[in-house]
């Protein structure tokens, strides 16, 4: 086996937590660590193949080792270096397909096309970036410094698929400073200061406020709030990348599901998911092309997250919607100003009395972060189902997504307007 220096890999690649990350999702199981290496093994037939990764710099034999572990990846996937180096960015990078699927030659397509088409994924990212901020019904202005980072740092056009003509859009999950919330603790929280009560249960049928013959629980004293958080109990926040191919795929399935002929989604809600006028610009500038048939649109999520709930993974829209798109848009854009907020984070805090626990009504305190990435604490005011939904999360300490108008009101900030519980999940 020919010796593959380490120097051939690049720096920011050859590191053990990124070769780690990529034995992760490969199918390699790690059979033992310790402060100075980890021991992979890839389970098979008779003896399993294994891998030694050094972890402490150290060490003099510490890059011969590292390099001993390059040598043996690249031997047991017969792949040179480039190779490994494309699998280690694409096991923490989420990717983008987008195929034009038409009649081509030599799977070729039109230079002009091609540049519309590359323009077109630009400026959809640059929607989708802005939307995981703050959605909007259309954004005009000058684009936030995270999404611009975003765009220039963190997305890179990978290598052409056959099949049509398809573009490889590559997401970088790397840690940057904007994304370094997410393995921290959400607030400092206090210790439980009421009686300790049962949460209530679901209001029957789905109803929105108490039925009037309900029972609730005990009433929890005037100031409810969560106990102290250790370190298995902090808050997994998607990184920003994540946030933005997430709200970009839910964006694009809530325009194909809006330009059905029995569609169900509000126009509302479709925006709230990510739609926006710039997301159906880029598409109408994308489809400018007599010959295309369809936009084909997949994502395959980096192993090195969750896969996100909820989420297309693929988005045919056909040519018969591309009228749509620009209608569609202006609609949009002549839709009245409105800002949607959301906050990702544990309910610390309940404020409410005896009489407005009975009725299903009370003050909660999320600490957590926005889609901006900032840490923020906000107060909101919720009853019925909401009031249930949040209660709960504050007795379980799950995790809780807020969505609203966060406006600050005597130095402190309220989830204000249409404030909606969009979901309750294990952090």
């Amino acid at each position: 086996m020919r010796s593959l220096p380490i120097r051939e890999l690049p720096s920011e690649l050859a590191s053990p937590s990124n070769l780690a990350s990529y034995l992760a999702g490969a199918g390699w199981e790690l059979a033992a660590s310790d402060a100075a290496r980890m021991v992979w093994a890839l389970p098979g037939r008779g003896r399993p193949t294994t891998i030694l990764l050094p972890l402490d710099s150290t060490y003099v034999d510490y890059s011969d080792r590292l390099n001993e572990a390059v040598a043996k990846l690249c031997a047991v996937n017969e792949w040179d270096v480039e190779q490994l180096a494309v699998n280690i960015i694409q096991s923490r990078s989420d990717i983008l397909f987008i195929r034009a699927d038409q009649a081509t030659y030599g799977d070729s397509i039109p230079l002009r096309q091609a540049e519309k088409l590359l323009v077109g994924s630009a400026d959809m990212l640059m929607a989708a970036a802005r939307a995981a901020i703050a959605p909007r019904a259309h954004f005009k202005g000058k684009s936030p410094d995270l999404a611009k980072e975003f765009l220039d740092q963190d997305v890179r056009f990978g290598h052409t698929r056959r099949g049509s003509f398809i573009l490889t859009i590559v997401t970088s999950l790397a840690d940057r400073s904007s994304t370094e919330q997410s393995d921290r603790p959400v607030g400092d929280e206090e210790v439980v200061g009421g009686t300790s009560q049962s949460a209530p249960s679901e209001f029957a049928d789905g109803q929105s406020q108490p039925p009037s013959d309900a029972s609730p629980p005990d009433a929890p004293d005037e100031v409810l709030v969560s106990p102290p958080i250790g370190d298995r109990d902090r808050l997994r926040i998607p990184p920003y990348q994540r946030q933005v191919m997430t709200t970009l795929a839910r964006g694009l399935g809530a325009a194909q599901e809006l330009f059905q002929a029995a569609s169900t989604i509000s126009m509302d809600d479709a925006v709230r998911l990510g739609l926006s006028s710039n997301l159906l610009d880029s598409l109408d500038g994308m489809s400018d092309f007599e010959g295309l048939h369809a936009l084909d649109m997949s994502f395959q999520w980096s192993p090195s997250e969750p896969s996100p709930p909820e989420t297309p993974q693929r988005v045919i829209i056909p040519r018969a919607s591309f009228v749509q798109f620009k209608p569609v848009s202006d609609a949009l854009k002549d839709a009245p100003t409105s800002r949607t907020d959301t906050i990702y984070g544990r309910v610390s805090r309940l404020d409410v009395d005896d009489k407005e626990h009975g009725a299903g009504e009370g003050v909660f305190t999320i600490k957590g972060v926005t889609g901006s990435a900032d840490n923020q604490s906000a107060r909101m005011l919720l009853s019925g189902r909401s009031y249930v939904r949040v209660y709960q999360a504050l007795r379980s300490r799950k995790l809780v997504v807020v969505t609203g108008t966060l406006e600050k009101v005597k130095g402190t900030w309220w989830m204000t307007g249409d404030v909606e519980v969009e979901d309750v999940r294990e952090a």
